[in-house]
């Protein structure tokens, strides 16, 4: 099956031996996108899960997960799966390379703050002017309002 890999959105800060990401891939066969596969790597192993949702088994009451796309054909089900873990691997290592991620989440934080400039300080932009938010005071005793009596409601066939 063939399988087209669109995108990698990683994750910050990267968790020991957790979700490192999530991958968007397209199916030109079927005509279908797929968004969401979590991508996950422990030392050298490299998993990739369908999105899904964990449910109960009713009989069991056991976890089981609950998948959101499976094929009724399984051998097209393992071939999806088996293609996405062929390409899935080398797209993702490429695009973490491409990526600049720094290994300190603080550093995220500060990178995100220097990219938008304060406001007033961007072109073509009023500086608008700060008026004083006044608060309203609050009492120490709450004032209680009892509401407006309920209005009956009349039905055509009732009866009065």
């Amino acid at each position: 099956m063939k399988v087209e890999f669109i995108e990698f959105y990683p994750s910050h800060p990267f968790p020991a031996g957790g979700t490192i990401g999530t991958l968007r891939v397209r199916l030109p066969e079927l005509g279908i996108e797929i968004m969401g596969i979590a991508v996950t790597k422990n030392k050298d192993h490299w998993g990739f899960y369908l999105p899904g949702r964990l449910g109960l088994d009713h009989r069991t009451q056991k976890k089981v997960r609950y998948p959101f796309i499976s094929f009724v054909d399984k051998e097209k089900h393992h071939e999806m799966i088996a293609a996405i873990r062929e390409g899935g691997q080398a797209f993702v290592e490429a695009r973490l390379k491409t990526l600049e991620i720094p290994s300190n989440p603080s550093q995220i934080a500060r990178s995100a703050c220097e990219a938008t400039p304060p406001t007033g300080q961007r072109k073509n932009e009023p500086v608008a002017k700060e008026t004083p938010v006044m608060m309203k005071a609050r009492s120490k005793e709450r004032e209680y309002v009892t509401p407006p009596p309920l209005k009956r409601k009349v039905y055509c066939n009732s009866k009065k």
